[in-house]
């Protein structure tokens, strides 16, 4: 899912590794929650996310993440609970994890209803500030705010509510 400047390299990998047949470009697709929810894992091996949306969108469908200790993605996912973070680039591991997690039904049930618990810590409600885990903000960590960030809330349009 999705379009870019790699497109076309993608597809000519997937030629050479004969695997084109199985593999869909979607390109740029405006929901992608319904294919998220089709989804038993996303992987996200980027080494760099602001805030992995992406990855609290697809835990918020209960569909555990493997992904890069990188960014955002580790005030999202807790490794070991809601999904499988490993260092930036060590994509050769991740799909270990990744058919590890797969091939075990009992702990992928467990990530997923972790996955769906903690994606709900990140309602809009709190997304201005950062979840809210026992009183405090985050796992210790200080708040967007605290942080001198901007909210996540998108401005608010004229005749629209906040």
């Amino acid at each position: 899912v999705g379009d870019g400047p790699d497109r076309p390299d993608a597809e000519d990998e997937a030629r050479l590794l004969g695997v084109s047949a199985d593999v869909r470009a979607l390109g740029r697709i405006e929901s992608v929650a319904q294919l998220i929810r089709c989804a038993d894992l996303l992987l996200l091996p980027s080494t760099a996310e602001s805030f992995g949306l992406v990855a609290l969108e697809a835990m918020a469908s209960g569909v555990p993440v493997v992904g890069s200790r990188a960014g955002g993605l580790v005030e999202v996912v807790t490794d070991g609970e809601s999904g499988v973070l490993e260092p930036p680039g060590e994509v050769e591991r991740m799909a270990e994890r990744a058919i590890e997690l797969l091939e075990n039904r009992a702990t992928w049930r467990r990530y997923s209803e972790q996955a769906i618990e903690q994606a709900g810590a990140f309602s809009t409600g709190r997304l201005a500030c950062g979840p809210r885990v026992g009183g405090r903000i985050g796992h210790g960590h200080r708040s967007r705010r605290q942080r001198g960030e901007r909210s996540l809330r998108p401005p608010s349009r004229s005749g629209e509510s906040a």
